[in-house]
């Protein structure tokens, strides 16, 4: 207490204050502010590799547009029995390894490293095999919503008491006059990258997309479509060769087939254009952590005005 100021005067200003601003109410906006903060601390902190964004393909019939607004994913029970349905350019097969991945080419053995010392053996080389080299020409294109797409085939097969797999990594290249490439660490190289699944800028920490195989029908019909707007293939020729990478995880039975429907067979039922593309958490933080503060600087303006 400074000299000569009343007795007990800073004790009357502050049960002046507190009538004014009960002290729930004082501490109420704090309390929030710092809850505001740390969410958009959160929002804009780098996001660690060990969460990865997962494209649920359920309920049957489900489309899901990529975070890059490049790819659609949609689940189906597609028939793919019977000849001539379906072209087949990839089949990667491994029962007794969890995970299993590989592309597509006319070699003989196609391997991880250029120096071919860790080989993909789940690969089912040759094209009797349903592991071959296609050109890009060959893949059917379909216009959804005014807007062009290649269209490709993936059938996952699965145990019935564990029926999950998780495509991992999804990649597309484009070689001019070259279907013999046999490392991923060349073709990775000089290849043209059309698209990467785990090159959305929104999410670092990598993108997955979770195919349930007990929604299809059983053997002799296919899980899901992927479509890649055309537009991302940028190197096109009459001799330009298509390769696919992919990557799964949680394999447990049978073989993992990419392929293409067989003109005129067509999807019975194509995705919808495209509309909304998933919104990062972080963005979904970062929004919450504005509107609150804003509510709350509306608020702070309001008791000022009461107390003056």
């Amino acid at each position: 207490m400074k000299p000569g100021a009343p007795p007990n005067s800073g004790r009357g200003f502050v049960r002046s204050f507190a009538g004014v601003f009960p002290l729930r109410q004082r501490l109420r906006p704090w309390f929030l502010t710092a809850v505001l903060v740390a969410l958009s601390v959160v929002a804009l902190a780098p996001a660690k590799a060990s969460a990865e964004f997962v494209l649920d393909m359920t309920p049957a019939g489900k489309s899901i547009v990529d975070p890059q607004g490049i790819a659609i994913f949609q689940q189906t029970s597609i028939s793919t029995a019977g000849s001539g349905v379906i072209d087949p350019f990839l089949s990667i097969q491994q029962a007794s390894s969890p995970t299993v991945q590989g592309f597509n080419s006319d070699a003989s053995k196609v391997y991880a490293d250029a120096a071919h010392t860790t080989e993909f053996t789940e690969v089912q080389t040759g094209s009797s095999q349903g592991t071959k080299s296609i050109l890009l020409s060959s893949i059917p294109t379909v216009t959804i919503g005014g807007v062009v797409y290649r269209e490709f085939l993936l059938d996952d097969n699965q145990t019935g008491s564990d029926p999950a797999i998780t495509l991992k990594e999804l990649e597309f290249y484009t070689v001019n006059n070259n279907p013999n490439i046999d490392s991923l660490q060349t073709l990775r190289s000089t290849g043209t990258l059309a698209y990467k699944l785990d090159n959305a800028a929104s999410h670092p920490e990598g993108v997955d997309v979770l195919i349930h195989t007990d929604l299809s029908n059983g053997s002799g019909a296919a899980d899901l479509f992927v479509y890649i707007r055309d537009d991302a293939f940028k190197s096109f020729g009459a001799n330009t060769n298509l390769y696919l990478y992919s990557k799964f995880q949680d394999n447990n039975d049978g073989f993992e087939e990419w392929s293409v429907l067989i003109p005129p067979h067509t999807n019975p039922n194509p995705p919808e254009p495209p509309s909304v593309v998933p919104a990062p958490p972080s963005v979904v933080l970062l929004g919450i952590g504005g509107i609150g503060l804003v509510g709350f600087v509306t608020l702070s303006r309001r008791r000022r005005l009461v107390a003056a």
